[in-house]
């Protein structure tokens, strides 16, 4: 049984299929690289979506408290809410895009937070009325939403770095 044409014709043609077919391999290689880099960036879409609602939200608080209009602070619970409902729906991207983060720890943050302005939002106050200590503790809770939500995103980002550079490498 031979394995090799005798004639060197044979012998070029072969070397030829042989490259062709590396090169087939090695493209085909790319595309997936390139689809889960792909993914990688939907994932990471995910935490950034999440996080700019967290910051629409703390820029509603803030609103509240400096012009007191109930309907920025309605508005606020509302965002929070949307916060916690893309978490819900997509908890399994979000750990993928930053393997390693509590999402619980970031959920009952954002809970308490919206449990605190619906709070502030039930009881009435005149736009005179000084900052009460509710105010001032759904101030700091919405901070710590806000900055583990930012961690979050910052971890995803870190985890898109490395993997692009994880692909620039495996390419060359």
């Amino acid at each position: 049984m031979k394995l090799l044409p005798r004639s060197l014709h044979g012998k070029i043609l072969l070397g030829y299929i042989v490259l062709g077919a590396l090169f087939v391999l090695l493209v085909f290689a790319a595309l997936e690289q390139v689809r889960l880099l792909l993914s990688r960036v939907d994932d990471e879409h995910h935490v950034t979506r999440m996080h700019d609602v967290v910051r629409e939200a703390r820029r509603l608080e803030k609103n509240y408290l400096l012009f007191r209009k109930p309907s920025e602070l309605k508005s606020a619970v509302g965002k929070a809410e949307e916060a916690l409902t893309l978490i819900a729906r997509d908890r399994a991207l979000m750990q993928r895009a930053a393997p390693g983060f509590s999402l619980e720890d970031l959920e009952q943050s954002l809970r308490d937070w919206r449990d605190l302005l619906d709070d502030r939002l039930q009881r009435r106050i005149r736009p005179t009325d000084p900052i009460s200590p509710l105010e001032e503790r759904m101030t700091e809770v919405g901070k710590q939403a806000f900055e583990e939500s930012e961690r979050l995103s910052d971890q995803a980002r870190e985890a898109m770095r490395r993997a692009l550079s994880g692909q620039e490498s495996q390419l060359y």
